[in-house]
């Protein structure tokens, strides 16, 4: 009789634990935000009664497939999304109120916008960059520099041999690294030159949609910092390191995980 009560009682502490737990999971405390319009987006949220809305709860800027998460904190009810297209010229693409059980938001081409009541569906993506060599007979070593708004992480050296091509798990690395979430896109560039005895020398260096990060040309390297108030890379301060100009690799298309650099 009492093995059977201690079993009774075990079974309703599972149970009581099982409906607070799915009561709590019906308490929302963020929104996901998920960029898939193909261009640069400023969302930002406003009080839901606020008829001519002046001061936003929160915004963000969103690079293209950049996710971003909403704490709620407080403000639990119906909210008001509006979407603009980045300064300068801001121009309002969406201008709407959405019920208080949304989770995720999507905004889309062409001023549209999706929403829904499941956590955490915004499609996650874990990026990865395929570099191939397939002219050069010489080995080519290459630095990449990845970043975001904030921040930025640039390495070297990789190396691909003719024929030959390496993967990198750029999501993976970001998480590690810089504790950025899967799903985002960073802005990736490159820097690369030839190797060899007596190689005819060849080297990739910026572009007009480049940027210029510090560089290690004697060894192996990992330089991660923040950009200063002009979007600029801080200055190079250790021995070895020079100032390169870096090429942008193009993003992966919509709903694809790889990216290519090949040369």
């Amino acid at each position: 009789m009492k093995r059977t009560s201690t079993l009774t009682l075990f079974a309703i502490s599972l149970t009581c634990l099982f409906y607070a737990g799915s009561a709590k999971a019906q308490i929302v405390p963020f929104v996901d935000i998920y960029n898939d319009s193909g261009e640069e987006r400023r969302a930002c949220i406003y009080p839901a009664d606020d008829s001519v809305p002046s001061k936003p709860l929160e915004c963000f800027e969103m690079e293209h497939r950049e996710a971003v998460l909403w704490i709620r904190q407080k403000h639990r009810s119906d909210f008001r999304l509006k979407v603009f297209t980045p300064a300068p010229g801001d121009k309002l693409l969406v201008d709407r109120v959405l019920p208080g059980g949304t989770n995720t938001i999507v905004i889309s081409k062409d001023g549209k916008i999706s929403f829904g009541g499941n956590p955490r569906s915004v499609p996650v993506t874990k990026y990865r960059l395929k570099v191939c060599n397939q002219r050069f007979n010489e080995k080519i070593s290459f630095a990449l520099s990845f970043e975001t708004d904030g921040a930025f992480i640039t390495e070297g050296w990789w190396s691909v041999e003719k024929g030959k091509c390496v993967e990198l798990g750029v999501s993976e690395r970001l998480k590690q690294s810089m504790n950025l979430a899967y799903g985002n896109m960073p802005r990736t560039y490159f820097y690369a030159r030839t190797h060899g005895d007596k190689p005819q020398f060849w080297y990739w260096s910026g572009n007009g949609d480049g940027r210029s990060f510090c560089i290690n040309e004697k060894k192996a390297f990992k330089i991660l910092g923040k950009h200063l108030p002009a979007g600029n890379s801080p200055p190079c301060t250790a021995s070895n390191q020079k100032m390169a100009s870096f090429r942008r690799i193009d993003d992966p298309k919509t709903n694809e995980e790889y990216y290519y650099l090949t040369f």
